[in-house]
Order: structure tokens, then C-alpha cells, then sequence
């Protein structure tokens, strides 16, 4: 094994210096110790894992970058937990945010048109059945309109992450499309 590879053996602390002093590659050591950690922390209040998950990386990333600010590098857990918990609350409250769009949307449809064909139907139901992100996202473009530019500012989320998340979304309906024909004919 390469001595200077991170392992088990190694503080917080001296992984932090070796990951400053330009190994980059050591912070995957922090990664790899901290990933469940983070994850059980940021799905306690987000209640997704999708979302979950894309907190966790975003954490990550956001204390790579941040790193240098970092003054005991010993506390690098507790500081990462910290950050971790603050962007599961952001997202928890974009969550909330985006169902009150995502509701209004609906009914702002519904009301449009009263009567639904089967197909319609079929396909607000898988939309309901997506993850909160996906289906807002889906939501404000297809039913409302918005552009994916538009999107991406009424979230607060990057353009890259709403493509991605309507590519996502549109693989998932289409999966549910296809179970709920096999199961109605």
C-alpha cells in the first residue's frame, strides 16, 4: 500500500494537511469516512433520497472548496456535519416551497379542464409518483411552461442540475407509463 495513500489509520487532521499541501486525491479518505454519515444526517431531514444524495455531493464539494478556511482540520467532521445539516435545511425548505408551486400548478390545471382523458390521467398520476424535485421540476416545465433557464432561478439550482433532473424525470415516467399500460391491459 502507498504510505501515502489515506487509510484507517490516519486523523482527520493529517489527511486535511496532505489534501492542502495539493493531494487532492486524499480527500476522498474524508469522502469515503464521512459519505453514510452525511448521508443519514441530510436524509433525516430531507426525507428523499434523491435529494439526499445531491445534498451530500453538494456538501462535499462545497467543503473541498472551503477547506482552506478550515482552521483545526481535526474538526473536519464536525464541521462538514454542520454544513451537511445547513443545505438539508435549505433543501427542506425549497422542498416545501416547490409542493406549494407544484399544487398550485395542479389546480391551476385542474381547473382549466375538468374533464381529463385516460391518458392524461395516467400520466398526472406517474407525474405525482415522481420524487418532490422531479416533479416540481416536470411540473413548472411541462404543465407550466416555464423555461429551463426560468427554472433554474425560481429553485435556486444550477441549469446543468435541472436538465439533468427533467432527463432523470423523463426516463422514470416513462418506465411508470410503460408498468401502468402493462397493468391496465
Amino acid at each position: 500500500m502507498d504510505e501515502r495513500s489515506p487509510c484507517a489509520a490516519e486523523t482527520d487532521a493529517q489527511i486535511v494537511r496532505r489534501v492542502r499541501a495539493g493531494e487532492t486525491a486524499a480527500y476522498g479518505g474524508l469522502v469515503a469516512r464521512y459519505e453514510r454519515a452525511v448521508l443519514a444526517s441530510v436524509l433525516a431531514v430531507v426525507h428523499d433520497a434523491h435529494t439526499a444524495q445531491d445534498v451530500a455531493q453538494d456538501t462535499f464539494v462545497q467543503c473541498y472548496l472551503k477547506l482552506g478556511g478550515l482552521r483545526q482540520g481535526g474538526r473536519f467532521g464536525a464541521w462538514l456535519l454542520k454544513v451537511a445539516h445547513r443545505q438539508a435545511v435549505r433543501a427542506a425548505m425549497r422542498q416545501e416551497r416547490e409542493q406549494k408551486i407544484v399544487l398550485a400548478a395542479a389546480s391551476t390545471g385542474a381547473a382549466e379542464s375538468s374533464l381529463f382523458d385516460d391518458e392524461k390521467q395516467r400520466l398526472l398520476i406517474c407525474v405525482g409518483k415522481l420524487p418532490r424535485h422531479e416533479r416540481l421540476t416536470v411540473s413548472l416545465r411541462y404543465l407550466e411552461g416555464w423555461s429551463i433557464g426560468e427554472i433554474a432561478q425560481m429553485t435556486g439550482r444550477p441549469v446543468g442540475t435541472v436538465t439533468k433532473q427533467l432527463s432523470r424525470a423523463v426516463q422514470r415516467l416513462r418506465g411508470l407509463l410503460q408498468r401502468s399500460e402493462s397493468h391496465a391491459g
